[in-house]
């Protein structure tokens, strides 16, 4: 298996749609499963009564969020409930697991068997059914040159893509004061920078995304579109937050920097450990970011699988399961191992020096059998990686020293990306 059929079938932003056609030249007849079987029940559902609850939802929802969507940035994440989508599940006639069935009909149908002329894989993670309603609905909207049931549904897609997205990039409480600080530092070009509110820019990327897909969602619709639209929409949302989330944390980390000069007891003392964790947390965030924007580094995989005498392959595997588990808590892991750098008071607290190094791989025959909390927490993700995300006691059942190899390389790996992402 390649990294990109990897990544596809591991996404992090789990409750995403995501999909791809591997093998060059691959030519896939067009398929209607959706418009023969759900838009029959768009059909059904959008009466002039259905299309005034429509309106009505999506007014009350930006009623309801008002404060997190009038904000100049990304400060407070939004939530689209279940309670907010049995709505649309109702609306139609059918529940949450008899939608993802009729995804699955549409992937059989449509990726496999007689409607493929060349072979490929379709990879697909757990899909956000309800992101199948609304796009059927917005399809619904064009065809029938209905503005408000298209502006409704272009809310919609962004508000189930969005809160998800989100919390890749801000696991953490945002600071309003430093999220202005940072829009109004960006570049006049950035789009943030055209509107007033989050709800201005959400709006952009979701008129943006239909404008581009518009000639493509006239019936018949082949099903392809409908993921090929779920697909444009995440992309532009996400490259959007990534810009946003680098540049916030680079003034995360000049701020922190500039406490840790200015903030002083009376006697003249730094204060010192307050100051250095709010940097490691920074710190540990960014990183993080940047490994899981990336595949595993190969330099590295093959350097730690090397010592340990251990499957390069099998390695990188692993380490992409860890990067893209949305529950692997490697933030917390890389903070603990910075806070404990730092406290260890070294001659050299650059992360890219051979102090760190040395200090983050001697760190490990410490943790095993530490009662400090920070290396017990260490321990229990290690463990939580190796025992339940990759289950590797299960494959390697008569082999624990395997086990232990491959516990022992992963480690070694974070230390060397954090020293590489510094």
């Amino acid at each position: 298996m390649n990294y990109s059929e990897y990544m596809l079938e591991h996404l992090e932003d789990s409750d995403l749609m995501f999909y791809t056609a591997f093998e060059e030249k691959v030519e896939i007849k067009a398929n209607y499963y959706f418009q023969e079987n759900l838009m029959p029940l768009i059909e059904s559902a959008l009466t002039p009564k259905g299309v005034d609850s429509l309106i009505d939802f999506v007014s009350r929802f930006l009623d309801d969020h008002f404060d997190q969507l009038n904000t100049a940035g990304p400060v407070y994440n939004i939530t689209f409930t279940d309670k907010d989508s049995a709505f649309f599940y109702q609306m139609i006639g059918k529940s949450k697991d008899e939608i993802l069935e009729m995804f699955d009909e549409m992937v059989a149908q449509t990726y496999s068997g007689e409607n493929v002329n060349k072979v490929f894989r379709i990879y697909t993670t757990r899909v956000i059914p309800h992101i199948l309603i609304f796009i059927a609905m917005l399809i619904w909207g064009i065809n029938h040159q209905d503005n408000d049931v298209v502006e409704c549904c272009q809310y919609l897609v962004v508000f189930s893509i969005y809160p998800i997205l989100f919390r890749r990039y801000w696991k953490y409480r945002v600071r309003p004061d430093l999220m202005d600080y940072t829009i109004e530092r960006l570049s006049n070009k950035n789009i943030i920078k055209k509107g007033d509110t989050v709800q201005d820019w959400l709006r952009h990327h979701g008129q943006t995304s239909v404008n581009n897909f518009r000639t493509r969602l006239v019936n018949p619709v082949p099903d392809g579109i409908y993921l090929d639209f779920a697909l444009r929409v995440r992309s532009q949302i996400n490259s959007a937050l990534q810009v946003l989330s680098n540049a916030y944390y680079s003034n995360y980390a000049k701020d922190a920097s500039q406490h840790i000069t200015d903030s002083r007891y009376d006697d003249g003392n730094l204060v010192e450990q307050e100051n250095q964790n709010a940097k490691a947390a920074y710190l540990a965030e960014n990183i993080a970011i940047k490994m899981r924007s990336n595949q595993a580094n190969q330099q590295f995989s093959n350097l730690v699988a090397d010592a340990a005498k251990v499957s390069v392959d099998k390695m990188v595997n692993h380490i992409n399961t860890i990067l893209l588990h949305e529950e692997s808590r490697l933030v917390k892991l890389i903070e603990n191992i910075l806070i404990l750098f730092y406290k260890s008071k070294p001659l050299d607290d650059n992360l890219g020096s051979d102090v760190f190094l040395e200090f983050g791989l001697g760190l490990y025959k410490s943790i095993s059998s530490s009662k400090d909390p920070l290396r017990k927490e260490i321990t229990a993700i290690m463990d939580y990686w190796v025992h339940t995300i990759l289950n590797l006691q299960q494959e390697y059942s008569t082999r624990p020293a395997s086990v232990k190899a491959y516990r022992r390389a992963l480690y070694n790996y974070m230390i060397y990306m954090i020293r590489y992402y510094k």
